[in-house]
């Protein structure tokens, strides 16, 4: 039997060789299609999102795995590991952490299993998993690797750039005015609140791309390395232009690229691109 194994849920939008590298366990969300309910990255891709996105389909929802879900992943683990860290989406985002700590309770005393809520999303939320995966291969014990992870959720600082007001209606519960809609909006992660804030628009793209990679750069210092990550719901061009953009402006260790899953895509649309920037 092994000692330690982490498991997170696919709105960490981890690139699929990642996870198997660093034996990560990934407990896929819901995304359901009119009367259809879908395994976020099992049965339903991101490019089924954006295919029935471009064709106008309104009627696409997402929600979180049961309790009951999480207890055969948990049980299944627990036949291997003695040890299981759940690292997920924020609570304010979504009632993953909710249905992880039910089915922790409802497993018992004959379980270890730690439930963090990271209040972060998408590739934030990723890399805090990608540090914790490292640090169990490389042999750390339960309590260094929560320790690191509570130290590198306070240094992830990420930004979203978004051409859809979906994240306003369906996380935020927030009504735009009619004036607001057109605009490009940028967004950073509020971890005291788990969830994102409105920093500015733009009614230029270009003028956006800019502003996004100023405010994710801003306050680096210049002696320091870092990690960084990009993540796109159907705009790998985007995507490619700021890796360029960052390759000249900061000194980085590592640079992951990766798209987001259904249910992240599902949530801040079409077209929106982030950054996600940590020191090494």
């Amino acid at each position: 039997m092994g000692n330690i194994v982490i498991v997170t849920d696919s709105t960490a939008d981890l690139p699929l060789g990642l996870a198997e590298e660093l034996n990560v366990h990934i407990i896929p969300l819901k995304i359901q299609v009119g009367s259809v309910a879908y395994k976020d990255g099992v049965d339903f891709s991101i490019d089924e999102y954006c295919r029935k996105s471009k064709e106008g389909c309104k009627d696409i929802s997402t929600s979180q795995p049961s309790p009951a879900e999480f207890m055969e992943l948990y049980q299944e683990l627990g036949k291997e590991y003695n040890i299981i860290i759940s690292i997920h989406i924020s609570s304010k985002l979504s009632g993953t952490v909710s249905s992880a700590s039910i089915a922790t309770t409802m497993l018992g005393e004959g379980y270890d299993i730690t439930v963090i809520d990271s209040k972060l999303a998408s590739m934030a939320l990723g890399a805090l998993v990608v540090e914790a995966g490292k640090a169990c291969k490389e042999g750390y014990g339960k309590e260094e690797i929560i320790n690191i992870i509570n130290k590198k959720r306070e240094q992830i600082n990420g930004f979203l750039l978004s051409e859809s007001d979906q994240l306003f209606s369906t996380l935020l519960n927030v009504q735009l005015d009619d004036e607001d809609k057109d605009n490009f909006k940028i967004f950073t992660f509020n971890q005291d609140q788990g969830t994102f804030s409105l920093v500015e628009g733009h009614r230029n793209k270009l003028k956006a791309i800019n502003s996004l990679l100023n405010l994710a750069i801003s306050g680096l210092e210049q002696d320091k390395r870092y990690k960084i990550a990009i993540t796109h719901c159907d705009n790998l061009e985007d995507a490619i232009k700021l890796r360029d953009l960052l390759s000249d402006s900061v000194s980085y260790d590592e640079l992951i690229i990766s798209e987001t899953s259904s249910v992240v895509g599902a949530n801040i649309g079409l077209g929106s691109v982030g950054i996600i920037v940590y020191p090494v």
